[in-house]
């Protein structure tokens, strides 16, 4: 059996308001997994809605604990349909070394809206997928790639020692001491990848964006959010940043070595280029091109549609 252990706690019922699916009351129980790790190299979660925490632990089996709920429109209705509910954790069909844990919903009960809150602890860092559909997902710890997805909730990954690949449609991203390449999508949220050890890239429809990165080139959009970059990018790495109404601030090396473009239909655009080996070739309140150091293979453009450019060196 892969499931070594299996806990499940006592059934707890909670009124809720009548909705549009006649849910008066939810059923609740706790419970706990213990999965023995000595075959896995790898993590997977797929669940529909609630929020799912990852990180490492010690000993030698995977933990997953957390609560399943659902409702129904009384007490021995929403407590047989919680019988039903249940979380798997086996090794991926697709990948025999990965383990999927899976919250698995009778498609009759999708509409009760049944969800489970997960905790998972694996004894090492592994690449880790988790999916979900309604729900906030917090990754920390893990090592090589970890990828994120959600439609209504935030991501949020620290301490990864690989690259970040994180969406969301409704949500905040947050991105925090990482070493490799970040990807950070959403459609209605902030975004902030700080401490990031690799090339970035974020967009969001409407929210604000903050980066903090080394060795690896930039790119920022958003449509509605101000974006805030330090970066230090790679020789070669360009730097991108637009945004349609809001500020752009950025830091860059002094020593870098190409060409610097600002662009703003509506604020002003500014360099400090004070005691920087600079040239430039246009200048206007709006519009600021600059040779850097004499030249070279960085290529740094800020563009905003209805907001100041503000670009400093240190």
């Amino acid at each position: 059996m892969m499931l070594a252990m299996r806990l499940v706690g006592v059934l707890v019922t909670t009124a809720i308001a009548v909705g549009c699916n006649d849910l008066q009351v939810r059923a609740e129980r706790d419970l706990t997994l213990h999965v023995p790790w000595d075959r896995f190299d790898a993590l997977a979660v797929r669940s529909s809605n609630g929020g799912i925490d990852v990180s490492t632990g010690d000993g030698d089996v995977a933990s997953i604990s957390g609560t399943l709920a659902v409702g129904g429109a009384t007490r021995e209705e929403a407590e047989a349909r919680l019988a039903r509910l249940d979380v798997s954790a086996t090794a991926d069909p697709a990948a025999p070394t990965r383990l999927l844990v899976e919250f698995r919903v009778p498609d009759d009960l999708r509409s009760a809206n049944p969800s489970a809150k997960l905790v998972i602890k694996v004894p090492q860092a592994v690449p880790t997928d988790v999916q979900t559909t309604n729900g906030a997902i917090v990754v920390q710890g893990m090592s090589g790639l970890v990828r994120l997805r959600t439609s209504n909730g935030s991501l949020t990954a620290r301490g990864i020692d690989g690259p970040v690949n994180a969406q969301t449609s409704n949500g905040a991203v947050i991105v925090a001491d990482t070493r490799g390449d970040v990807e950070a999508v959403t459609s209605n949220g902030r975004i902030e990848a700080v401490g990031v050890s690799g090339a970035c890239k974020a967009q969001t429809s409407n929210g604000a964006i903050t980066i903090r990165a080394t060795g690896g080139g930039v790119r920022a959009v958003s449509s509605n959010g101000a974006i805030n970059v330090d970066a230090e990018p790679a020789p070669d790495a360009p730097v991108t940043l637009k945004t349609s109404n809001a500020p752009i601030s950025l830091t860059l090396p002094k020593a870098l070595a190409g060409e610097l473009s600002l662009l703003t239909n509506n604020g002003t655009a500014r360099a400090a280029l004070e005691g920087l080996r600079a040239t430039v070739t246009t200048q206007s309140r709006k519009e600021l091109r600059a040779t850097l150091n004499g030249g070279g293979p960085s290529r740094v453009s800020v563009e905003s549609s209805n907001g100041s450019i503000n670009v400093e060196f240190r």
